[in-house]
């Protein structure tokens, strides 16, 4: 589920699927991830490399359909987890 930061209501969803492309060294484990976000407006497809599973990464985003149809710009993932519950924060830098 994708939430409205300000209001915290949910907006949409978020699905990613990874698939490990480098385990050979433990220190640096590397996983292809291709994802996309379900909004009202549309969907808006990020994908790139996440090495070792961190949540704060910087992904490009690679196209989008309806109202981000064509969109460019960068997905921002920052780990806001607490609690022992996995949470992360998303930024659509959106560009023309």
């Amino acid at each position: 589920m994708t939430y409205n930061g300000g209001t915290g209501t949910p907006v949409g969803r978020y699905g990613v699927v990874c698939t490990f492309v480098s385990a050979a060294n433990p220190e640096h484990v590397e996983a292809q991830c291709p994802a996309t976000a379900t909004l009202p407006e549309g969907q808006i497809t990020v994908q790139g490399v996440v090495v070792n599973r961190s949540l704060n990464v910087t992904l490009p985003i690679t196209g989008g359909s309806g109202q981000f149809q064509g969109a460019g710009g960068q997905l921002v993932q920052r780990d806001v987890s607490s609690g022992g519950q996995i949470r992360a924060e998303l930024t659509f830098r959106l560009e023309d």
